[in-house]
């Protein structure tokens, strides 16, 4: 069955190679999803470990969390052990190219065993371009997978009570609606505020986008985050927190904050909606919308999630690895995943599936985070992003806690990026 593989590849040897027995190929996928994603996932691998024709076998193997998982495979590729397959965001990517390790994918998708014409068109094209690296010569360097959007979540009867018809459409809106909603408690039981927050770099850098700001210089050794329009954004943090109107909250401590109506808006992952609609149980109406802009006529968001990225080893296990990625981005598969993860489908054609459709009949959020994701862009892949997320999540931290202004903290964050960036190269 191994020989099936051969006419895939590019004159490679037909002897057998390391990771193969019995006449099969087998390949590690690490992965970070736990729980009933797991599942979904497991089911997803032994589906194609049955019914694929190359005998190939991938052994799905969970690494923890996306910090873990990053730490593992850099001690792997250190210790010459990698996975044939490992989930990254794409600053990961960036960051295992510096050992040139990560094996880009375009001779794959344009192969005799890639992707048709039709099929890349059906997939939308920011979830492709967030996979490709200027840094190095714009190739395909992984594939989407575990894709989302930036949202905003909405309490939709507080802000009709406070006179808004439906979410804020702009930042101006935003910070209106922040302060109309906000009460305070009584009896020392606490009170309404309008805006939650759980500092995330990709939040922060859909809220500068969203607002007309820019990361970077176009070169990518500089950020541009310090400047006007991203500053606005966090001066009008700044001043709900002052006015007690917004407030920050630890991971996960903010789905109980809106579910309780202790908040009322709060821009995160569209991944999250599960979680918010079991904590909201029916208490009240709410509603997932895209996140503020300066102007809504042309909306801007970030894309969330990782993707898969195919490691080093040998032809054939690469091209297995490429086989087991390409069948996963099929429309069946991308729908499976899409409703048992609550991920988004990477394929525009799934919206018209009926399995897909009655799906968002019982999650009518999910096709409203599905309708986001024209506006969504990729975020940088460059080099030395990884050490910037944290730079702007210590910024708004400390624009939170008052321990800065937004001015300070800024500035501060983009002398550390700046440095590092530098470093990079």
């Amino acid at each position: 069955m191994l020989a099936a593989l051969l006419p895939l590849l590019a004159g490679c040897s037909s002897k057998q190679a390391p990771g193969t027995t019995g006449g099969k190929i087998r390949i590690v996928f690490w992965h970070t999803q736990t729980d009933e994603n797991a599942k979904a996932l497991m089911e997803l691998v032994n589906k194609y470990n049955a019914t694929n024709k190359l005998g190939v076998e991938v052994v799905a193997q969970w690494q923890g969390t996306y910090d873990d998982i990053y730490r593992k495979t850099v001690g792997a590729l250190q210790g010459g052990k990698p996975p044939d397959i490992v989930v990254a965001y794409e600053s990961m990517v960036s960051e295992y190219m510096r050992a040139g390790v990560v094996v880009p994918l375009d001779d794959y998708v344009n192969g005799p065993n890639g992707l048709s014409a039709a099929d890349l068109a059906d997939i939308e094209p920011e979830f492709l371009a967030t996979n490709r690296f200027p840094e190095f010569g714009n190739k395909l360097l992984s594939f989407p997978f575990t894709k989302s959007v930036l949202v905003m979540y909405s309490n939709l009867d507080a802000l009709k009570a406070a006179g808004f018809s439906g979410p804020p459409k702009t930042w101006d809106e935003l910070w209106r609606a922040a302060k109309a909603v906000t009460k305070p408690g009584k009896g020392g039981a606490p009170g309404v505020r309008g805006f939650i927050i759980s500092p995330n770099a990709s939040t922060i850098d859909g809220w500068f986008y969203s607002n007309g700001g820019k990361l970077l210089t176009p070169d990518g050794r500089k950020v541009l985050f310090n400047q006007p329009p991203c500053l606005q954004v966090f001066q009008g943090i700044e001043d709900l927190v002052k006015s007690g109107a917004a407030y920050g909250v630890g991971e996960r401590d903010y789905q109980g904050e809106f579910g309780s109506g202790r908040g009322v808006m709060y821009c995160g992952s569209s991944t999250q909606r599960n979680y918010f609609r079991d904590a909201v149980a029916g208490k009240f109406r709410w509603a997932i919308s895209n996140i503020p802009q300066k102007d809504p006529k042309h909306p801007v968001t970030v894309l969330y999630g990782a993707n898969l990225a195919i490691l080093r080893s040998t032809p054939e296990r690469q091209a297995a690895a490429w086989d087991f990625i390409k069948w996963l981005s099929q429309r069946d598969q991308t729908a499976f995943w899409a409703i048992r993860s609550s991920y988004m489908p990477i394929r525009k054609s799934v919206a018209n599936m009926p399995a897909m459709k009655a799906a968002w009949s019982k999650d009518p959020q999910g096709k409203q985070a599905f309708d986001v994701i024209p506006s969504a862009i990729p975020e940088p892949n460059v080099r030395g992003w990884q050490e910037v997320r944290t730079y702007l999540q210590d910024a708004l931290q400390a624009v939170l806690s008052g321990t800065a202004t937004a001015k300070e903290a800024l500035d501060q964050a983009a002398a550390k990026a700046n440095q590092t960036l530098q470093a990079k190269r």
